[in-house]
């Protein structure tokens, strides 16, 4: 008996781990952040590890957020899509490289990344909302504007809790008007459902295992 609890356990612990296992052929972004300063324009911030990697750096343009009533639902995704001529730039280590947004000959895989978020229900009285986001996307980058690419991250993948700042102004018929401020998408490993409940399903295993071990060779008896 004591056997079957013990491999319960490990198969939950081992069930638990897979979870965490990015997508085939992608890279887990585990740490970072990208920070929408500008709404209006949807320019930005991003600071990431990608691997060992430490990428950051600034983009010109993006989907900018667009100010909401009351009641209505703010849309949280964030697009750096490949169309624009445009590009932004940061560093890996020391060394500064620009990141590719446009497609060309030389640049076979263009920077084209998404940022999901369910967004959120606008609510009076209410500046500051959090909810999950989903990163998806790949990066192309070099060392010299307009050359092609030294530095290649095709799929990256990622998630983490965004968190979206407004301001808010009270019209004349009481409605309140959201005018965003400042949108950041900070990257952790957020279990899903499944995996917390098959870790959950380890632990009691554990527990079950450990209880029975420490009972006394009187209570085993019966």
């Amino acid at each position: 008996m004591r056997k079957n609890i013990l491999a319960a356990t490990v198969i939950g612990v081992l069930a638990t781990l897979v979870g965490f296992i990015p997508i085939a052929n992608a890279t887990l972004i585990t740490t970072g952040e990208v920070v929408v300063t500008t709404p209006n324009t949807g320019g930005g911030d991003f600071s990431f590890l990608i691997g060992a990697l430490a990428v950051n750096g600034h983009h010109d343009e993006g989907p900018r957020f667009l100010p909401g009533y009351e009641g209505s639902l703010f849309d949280g995704s964030h697009r750096l899509t490949v169309g624009a001529i445009e590009f932004f730039y940061g560093a890996i280590g020391d060394q500064a490289v620009f990141w590719n947004t446009h497609l060309g000959v030389e640049n076979p895989y263009a920077t084209n990344w998404t940022i999901i978020s369910p967004g959120v229900l606008l609510t009076q009285g209410q500046t500051v909302y959090q909810s999950s986001f989903d990163f998806q996307g790949g990066l192309c980058a070099n060392f010299r504007y307009n050359t092609p690419c030294d530095v290649i991250f095709p799929s990256l993948t990622g998630q983490g809790i965004a968190e979206f700042f407004f301001n808010e102004a009270i019209l004349d018929d009481g409605r309140s008007y959201f005018t965003p401020v400042r949108a950041t998408y900070t990257f952790m490993p957020i279990p899903e459902p499944a995996t917390l409940a098959l870790f959950g399903v380890g632990l009691a295993g554990l527990a079950l295992s450990r209880r029975r071990k420490h009972k006394s060779p009187l209570a085993r008896a019966f």
